[in-house]
């Protein structure tokens, strides 16, 4: 396990910029701003929604997706049994 998401995962929530929408990105304005808040990164969080992930290639996005999944599954399973320190950037 250990997929690479990067140091910072930005958040993005439709109905700032939107309202009431059907929460899925169907007007290019939707997918211009969900491309903004993702900018250079390889995640981006969607409120009430879930996630965006993009890679290289077709195997690179299903990794970080598969992979960013379980890690978030492990890591909320490890808080049950204590609490973690927080993460830190490794050079």
């Amino acid at each position: 396990m250990g997929a690479t998401i990067g140091a910072h995962v930005p958040f993005w929530d439709q109905q700032d910029e939107f309202g009431d929408t059907t929460l899925l990105v169907v007007k290019p304005e939707e997918g211009r701003s969900l491309a903004r808040a993702l900018g250079q990164n390889s995640v981006v969080l969607m409120k009430r929604h879930g996630a965006t992930f993009v890679g290289a290639d077709l195997p690179d996005l299903v990794f970080r997706a598969v992979y960013a999944c379980r890690n978030a599954e492990a890591q909320s399973a490890a808080t049950r049994w204590e609490q973690l320190p927080p993460c830190r950037r490794v050079k």
